[in-house]
């Protein structure tokens, strides 16, 4: 049979009582979803059904983010997130979600597409890895350092940041070099950068100058890609 997904409803049913409880010990979940049309026999799950209680990371994209999402409360192991290009639609589902998740988030990963999307960083005292990707252009600058300035996480351990250095020129770097302090983040051994567009080396020597103390301790990194 042909089996057409035309709305959200329908296509958020399939995924929760259907494909997500086909699995119900995974522990890791990357899901890419743009589904128009799905050409095979669907069966009505088993009435014992469940979610996998165990699925402690997840990687979402495309209309997988908001599906899954609204379903986060019955995956009470979560501590992984990476969100990819998280626009104005899926704004109130990633906020919900975050809030949800709270202090149990330890790892996030999240691209911003659209500067609709703000998130509270305070809700996540215990994140050990952060990486934020800013596809949103343009936009300013001063948007990063009150993203940032809202971390108060003493076990984080590694902090990345994909950024278009161009429309970063004035970015007030020496308050997030201050900010980014051994004492709030005792922790803390790897501050790493990278482009968004075209490599440019000149504009990671920019950051190396811009951000002296990090340089020098040895926890700057500009020379990779983020994965």
């Amino acid at each position: 049979m042909t089996f057409r997904i035309d709305n959200g409803a329908k296509m958020g049913v399939f995924l929760r009582s259907g494909f997500v409880t086909a699995f119900p010990k995974i522990t890791r979940l990357v899901l890419e979803l743009d589904i128009e049309m799905m050409s095979s026999p669907l069966v009505n799950p088993p009435s014992d059904a469940v979610p996998p209680r165990g699925l402690r990371s997840l990687r979402l994209a495309g209309h997988s983010a908001l599906t899954i999402l609204t379903w986060l409360h019955h995956f009470p192991n979560v501590d992984s997130v990476a969100l990819c290009f998280v626009d104005k639609d899926g704004v109130q589902a990633v906020r919900a979600a975050l809030q949800q998740l709270g202090s149990a988030l330890h790892h996030l990963d999240i691209n911003f597409a659209s500067s609709e999307v703000v998130i509270d960083l305070s809700l996540h005292p215990n994140l050990r890895t952060l990486i934020i990707r800013d596809h949103v252009c343009p936009r300013s600058s001063h948007h990063m350092i009150i993203l940032l300035q809202r971390l108060a996480a003493p076990g984080l351990e590694s902090l990345s940041l994909q950024l278009k250095l161009s429309t970063y020129r004035k970015f007030n770097w020496a308050a997030l070099e201050a900010f980014l302090c051994p004492t709030r983040f005792p922790r803390l051994r790897r501050v790493e950068f990278s482009q968004d567009g075209d490599y440019n080396p000149n504009g990671l020597q920019f950051l190396r100058e811009a951000l002296p103390l990090l340089e020098a301790s040895g926890v700057l990194r500009t020379d990779s890609k983020i994965g």
